[in-house]
């Protein structure tokens, strides 16, 4: 897996993914281009960038790029924070999306499967389940058994999914 560096993120995160072929932007001598430019020359030779960059989902139309984007959440762009959430990082470019909660990832592209979310099963009350993927807001379901909740936790994530590609 290639995994591209962007320029905000503290270089020495390039010790800590060895295993997954990483440059830094600077690396790459890409330093001067801007967000759709990056995107666009990175996606011919990398898998995966990690940024702190929250805004850039925001700013580029990411489904139009064929890279993962993992956005990193940390107190401080550090090193030491970085390695806290070492094994997030390394597995990250080996799933198909990444969630964008602090220490979890995101990708964000069209084609969203539930399976590729961290979902959390917990008892509401002494006769209630509730499925929830923490990383989509509004993606949640209470139901009276564990197999109801996660049944119908796949409606509403596959209407969630639905509205993401619909709005682009």
């Amino acid at each position: 897996m290639r995994v591209l560096i962007d320029e905000c993120v503290d270089p020495r995160v390039k010790t800590l993914l060895l295993d997954h072929q990483p440059a830094t932007v600077h690396d790459q001598g890409w330093g001067a281009f801007e967000d759709g430019a990056l995107l666009a020359a990175a996606q011919n030779e990398f898998d995966v960038l990690v940024t702190i960059d929250r805004k850039l989902a925001f700013q580029q139309n990411l489904a139009k790029f064929r890279i993962g984007v993992v956005v990193v959440r940390i107190p401080k762009n550090q090193l030491q924070y970085y390695r806290m959430i070492r094994e997030e990082l390394l597995m990250a470019p080996e799933s198909s999306y990444w969630r964008s909660t602090p220490c979890s990832w995101r990708r964000i592209e069209a084609g969203m499967r539930l399976d590729d979310y961290k979902m959390v099963l917990y008892r509401n009350q002494p006769d209630g389940w509730v499925a929830d993927v923490p990383a989509i807001p509004g993606c949640y379901a209470l139901m009276a058994t564990r197999e109801e909740a996660l049944a119908e936790l796949e409606g509403v994530f596959q209407m969630i999914a639905a509205e993401y590609t619909n709005r682009g």
